[in-house]
């Protein structure tokens, strides 16, 4: 494994595209729990991210994912975007002086996104947040990482999606869904969903570079 700046350009054009498809459903899920625009919060704000920063591609790592803070503390609205804007902050301090992402940085990604997501959104592990789903992602690592690149990312996004369709079991006990908590069980968390959203991308993203070596 080993992710370059070019890669994780290519996986954030890719998420984007992935979020337009999914805006809809994104917004759907959001219906009964908040203000019915977690899909569209994201897609708008990506939407940004390439002509806001057209240099991405060729930053490095560290300003690549500086910008994707500044792009949820500036362009993406909603109750993820400070949660997201400190987790990319403190993995740009992370890959400073780094040219490639090998796989142990990789899992301590994952551990400091969940260190981070619980910090910043005050949660637990069943409160039905995207917690739920980035603690399934660092599990399925710890439990995975000896596999190769393909087999990894793809258990990682099964066992994110396995995560999210249990928070449909859960009452919300944060943000704007606790006050809907009556209507929050039978629905997966929207949150929770785009983020396994991110981490299929991810799986698609390896196995669409390897059938094209």
């Amino acid at each position: 494994m080993g992710f370059t700046n070019d890669d994780i350009y290519r996986v954030f054009t890719m998420y984007q595209e992935c979020l337009m498809v999914n805006c809809s459903l994104l917004n759907k899920l959001d219906e009964n729990l908040s203000n019915r625009d977690h899909g569209s919060n994201l897609n708008n704000g990506f939407r940004e991210l390439f002509t806001t920063f057209p240099d991405f591609k060729s930053e490095n790592l560290s300003t690549q994912f500086s910008n994707l803070s500044f792009l949820f503390t500036y362009k993406v609205k909603g109750a993820t975007a400070p949660i997201y804007a400190y987790v990319f902050d403190k993995i740009s301090e992370y890959t400073q002086d780094t040219d490639i992402l090998d796989r142990e940085m990789f899992g301590q990604i994952l551990k400091i996104t969940t260190e981070s997501v619980k910090l910043v959104g005050n949660c637990k592990l069943n409160d039905k947040t995207i917690l739920d789903c980035i603690s399934a992602a660092a599990k399925s690592f710890e439990e995975n990482k000896n596999e190769n690149t393909i087999r990894l990312m793809k258990k990682i996004s099964v066992d994110c999606k396995l995560a999210c369709d249990k928070t449909a079991n859960m009452v919300a006990n944060k943000g704007k869904a606790r006050h809907n908590a009556i209507y929050s069980v039978g629905v997966i968390d929207p949150g929770a969903y785009s983020l396994f959203l991110f981490f299929d991308t991810l799986y698609k993203y390896v196995l669409k570079k390897r059938r094209t070596k």
